[in-house]
């Protein structure tokens, strides 16, 4: 029974961080309510130093930004979402951190990773309109998501999960679960 429970109970996956799709997208910035200012824009899932800055910390609420396909290509390839958190204001042209979709990106501006188990960025699908929402203090800070709230709008904007990737250590026990049993089953013909 243990090299059952070897076998199979323990095949798991990698849980998959989603990332998104489209030909075209209207952003628009609809509210901040933070101290702090932030960057918007878009990452390339195949290489997330790869960046499209949609809306700069400067702007307003309530501006409206198109981007389509032809401006960037991996718009349909896949990308996520990012915000660069400017803790100086509008008077501070330098990011200090960013924040991903995918949150295991999170980093200081110099890369070093941080808050890399906490989700900063939140996607939501609500009344066929996809809502981008940040929170922008470290740590977490008051989980309120509101620090920029954003809007995808007439796009064909599509959430893809990827499939689960098998982890090394499943993989591994995985192995030594096929080899135990193996081993089992030439002891027991070796007995008869």
């Amino acid at each position: 029974m243990f090299f059952f429970l070897l076998f199979f109970g323990f095949v798991a996956s990698a849980s998959a961080t989603p990332y998104y799709t489209a030909t075209s997208g209207v952003f628009t910035d609809l509210a901040e309510f933070a101290s702090y200012e932030s960057d918007f824009g878009l990452y390339a899932i195949a290489d997330p130093s790869k960046r499209l800055e949609v809306f700069g910390y400067k702007k307003e609420p309530l501006a409206v930004k198109t981007v389509d396909a032809s401006q960037w290509l991996p718009l349909s390839k896949g990308f996520g979402f990012y915000f660069a958190v400017h803790t100086g204001g509008k008077n501070d042209p330098t990011a200090d951190y960013f924040f991903f979709s995918d949150p295991s990106l999170n980093q200081y501006a110099n890369g070093t990773p941080v808050d890399t188990s906490l989700q900063h960025v939140l996607v939501d699908y609500v009344s066929g309109l996809v809502m981008i929402r940040l929170e922008d203090l470290l740590d977490g800070g008051d989980s309120d998501y509101n620090d920029m709230i954003l809007a995808a709008f007439g796009c064909d904007l599509t959430q893809v999960i990827p499939s689960p990737v098998p982890e090394p250590a499943t993989m591994l026990l995985f192995g030594t679960g096929l080899a135990s049993l193996a081993g089992l089953v030439r002891r027991k013909k070796l007995q008869k």
